[in-house]
């Protein structure tokens, strides 16, 4: 996918899989779009998803942590959550091998 900046984006995807499939673009960037909706509703769910020679996906949450709040001066603590990755072997292996 060759761009002038460094970032892939849904629409060179798009451009991408119509240059090798021949189908509608529109057609193609809905599938995408639906496809990366349920990877957020996975994770979200709390789920592990998992993309076979990609990797996994997961919703991690950290301790509970204090934090101080200025505008009242009190402590307000929070869960923090957030999204791993954890990339396949195979992918490591292309990574490193590219």
């Amino acid at each position: 996918m060759p761009r002038k900046n460094k970032y892939a984006t849904i629409r060179d995807l798009v451009k991408q899989v119509k240059k090798n499939t021949g189908y509608d673009e529109k057609l193609i960037k809905e599938v995408i779009e639906l496809y990366f909706e349920e990877i957020k509703r996975g994770i979200l769910s709390e789920k592990q998803v998992r993309l076979s020679n990609f990797g996994v996906f997961m919703l991690k949450t950290w301790k509970n942590s204090a934090y101080y709040n200025p505008n009242d001066k009190t402590k307000v603590y929070k869960n923090i959550k957030t999204v791993s990755f954890k990339p396949s072997k195979a992918l490591k292996r292309k990574v490193r091998d590219s």
